[in-house]
């Protein structure tokens, strides 16, 4: 007889975004974790990842805690804010979030 996990519970902390999916191959029983970005989360001139990495930094979040989220390396995660920052001309998380602010405003 063959036991069955119960599926993954995500912990409270975790992103509202953040979706836990069972898939089942055969006898094989996994759990897919994924980031679910509506459309609209996009900003213009970012990638999807870009996008998900400034929306995280601006609700005040790490970059070591974005990788962990995300799965990724911290590595990674400052590059992509990098990028991001390059592409949105601006310097700081400070000023990333003004923008953010702004742009969502002009948005309602």
């Amino acid at each position: 007889m063959t036991r069955r996990r119960d599926p993954a519970r995500l912990p409270a902390e975790a992103p509202q975004d953040l979706r836990s999916t069972d898939l089942v191959l055969g006898a094989e029983r996994f759990v897919v974790l994924s980031f679910a970005s509506p459309p609209e989360t996009l900003l213009p001139g970012l990638s999807r990842a870009e996008s998900a990495v400034v929306r995280a930094a601006s609700t005040g979040l790490t970059s070591a805690e974005i990788a962990a989220h995300r799965g990724s390396s911290v590595f990674t995660v400052q590059n992509q804010l990098a990028n991001a920052y390059r592409k949105l001309g601006v310097s700081s998380r400070a000023e990333l979030v003004a923008l953010l602010a702004s742009l969502d405003a002009h948005d309602t």
